[in-house]
């Protein structure tokens, strides 16, 4: 094997974070100087971190209050009942929050889960768990 390391394979694109509600709850919990400081230390150009990738949910993910989805209205696949109304309130204001100390941000967005309606036990979750209430048979059978 050769290394030339003058021949580009890749590009490094920058660094990146995940916006979450919990992680907005828990900026929350600081006072606003104290919140201020730790978003110019994660977003801004001269920060300790300086991301400049953010990647949210659609709908839920792990670090979510509860699951929620975009869309529960079953058989919806055009979608006229999308809604982010839920991400108005913690994802948006969070996202817009780091945007003042880096306005140049990239941003993608990815689905964590799909709406209950088009998951073959119509729960969000697979297995049984702590507090999740699916009843163990609905739990989605994985084969190994």
């Amino acid at each position: 094997m050769i290394i030339d390391l003058n021949q580009t394979q890749q590009t490094f694109k920058g660094w990146g974070t995940c916006f979450n509600e919990l992680g907005w709850d828990a900026l929350n919990l600081l006072p606003a100087s104290q919140q201020e400081q730790v978003m110019k230390l994660l977003f801004a150009p001269d920060g300790d971190l300086r991301f400049t990738i953010g990647r949210f949910s659609i709908g839920a993910n792990d670090y979510a209050r509860s699951w929620y989805s975009c869309n529960e209205t079953d058989g919806d696949f055009e979608m006229k009942h999308f809604n982010i109304d839920r991400d108005k309130t913690t994802l948006i204001p969070y996202i817009q929050f780091a945007q003042r100390y880096n306005p140049d941000m990239t941003f993608w967005a990815s689905p964590w889960s799909p709406p209950t309606w088009l998951k073959t036990n119509t729960h969000y979750a697979n297995k049984s768990g702590y507090n999740n209430g699916l009843p163990v048979d609905k739990q989605v059978p994985t084969y190994y």
